[in-house]
C-alpha cells in the first residue's frame, strides 16, 4: 500500500525505515513531529498520520485546513494540536480510526495492519449526530 504524492513521497522499505526527507510537501499532512523536532526523522508512523487525514478529508469532502491559505498558518494548527472537526453522519468507528491515526504520538498511531483490520471490519450505524 502506498500514498502519494504529499511532496515527499519516497520508498521506505525493510532495510530503510526512515525518510530523509526534509519539511517539505503538503503542510496539513506532515506529522506534527517535523514542526516540533528539525531532528525528527519520519517513518512509518508518519505515513499514518497522513493517511488519517486522507480519512477525514474523504468524510468531509474538503481539505484539511482548506480555508488557511498560508502553509505558516497551517503548520502552527497542526504544531498546535487542531485537526479536522468530524462530520456529523460519519459513523463512529471510522471517526475514531482516522483520530487515532492523526494522533499527536507516534506511539499511538496504528500501524498500517491494524488500519486494516479496522477497515474490514463493518461499521455499526452509529453514526455522529
Amino acid at each position: 500500500m502506498m500514498i502519494a504524492d504529499f511532496g515527499i513521497s519516497e520508498q521506505i522499505n525493510d532495510t530503510t525505515l526512515n525518510s530523509n526527507s526534509a519539511i517539505f510537501g503538503m503542510p496539513a499532512y506532515i506529522e506534527p513531529q517535523c514542526l516540533k523536532d528539525v531532528g525528527y526523522v519520519r517513518n512509518k508512523k508518519s505515513d499514518i498520520f497522513s493517511l488519517g487525514l486522507v480519512f477525514w478529508e474523504i468524510s468531509s469532502c474538503r481539505k484539511p485546513f482548506q480555508s488557511f491559505r498560508s502553509a505558516s498558518d497551517i503548520q502552527m494548527l497542526i504544531f498546535e494540536g487542531k485537526r479536522g472537526i468530524p462530520v456529523k453522519g460519519t459513523p463512529k468507528q471510522y471517526v475514531e480510526l482516522y483520530t487515532i491515526c492523526w494522533d499527536d504520538s507516534p506511539e499511538e498511531r496504528p500501524d498500517i495492519k491494524k488500519v486494516l483490520e479496522i477497515l474490514n471490519k463493518p461499521f455499526v450505524n452509529d453514526s455522529l449526530s
